[in-house]
């Protein structure tokens, strides 16, 4: 390995420790313990030969995805329960001051609004999440079928749900694409 790359002496040390093995197995040493990228060091031994590769690779942390509740939405408890048990991050937020930043700050992938909370509508309150981060989900609930307030929430870029559609639409619809 030339002398001027980063981790060159580490390397180089790994190299002569490893040297004295000679039996067929797989030794693999870290080099540089960075947060998201890796180089590794693989030194295979087989029939007395040593085959040896520096890689540069990529650690990805799987994430949990994140649900944020806002209010009292119907089912909101039963949908917590069942979510947590897919792995996800549930959050429950209550009607207050800036629900947008609130909702925003615990960055999750798929928001369910009522329609009208205490302070904002839902759709105001969808169009701020949208703009500030259009890959997040929003889900507004409303209690009956209503083509104009879906007509809304398609404007501000949410998806309408009506409590008449049931729980397992909304399981759906928050799971769809993820």
């Amino acid at each position: 390995m030339p002398h001027g790359l980063p981790g060159a002496e580490k390397w180089e040390r790994t190299q002569k420790e490893l040297s004295g093995k000679t039996n067929n197995r797989l030794a693999t040493s870290q080099r540089d313990n960075r947060k998201e990228n890796t180089t590794v060091c693989t030194t295979r031994i087989q029939n007395g030969q040593k085959n040896e590769s520096l890689t540069r690779v990529r650690v990805v942390e799987t994430r949990r995805q994140r649900l944020v509740i806002v209010g009292a939405v119907p089912w909101g408890e039963e949908l917590a329960a069942l979510l947590q048990r897919s792995d996800w991050d549930i959050f429950h937020l209550t009607d207050g001051g800036n629900l947008a930043c609130a909702i925003l700050s615990r960055r999750p992938q798929v928001v369910v609004l009522p329609l009208q909370t205490w302070e904002e509508s839902g759709f105001l309150i969808a169009a701020k999440v949208r703009y500030a981060r259009p890959k997040t989900r929003v889900l507004l609930i409303g209690t009956q079928a209503d083509p104009r307030a879906a007509r809304w929430a398609q404007f501000v870029g949410a998806t309408y749900l009506s409590t008449e559609q049931g729980l397992s639409a909304l399981v759906h619809e928050i799971q769809r694409n993820h």
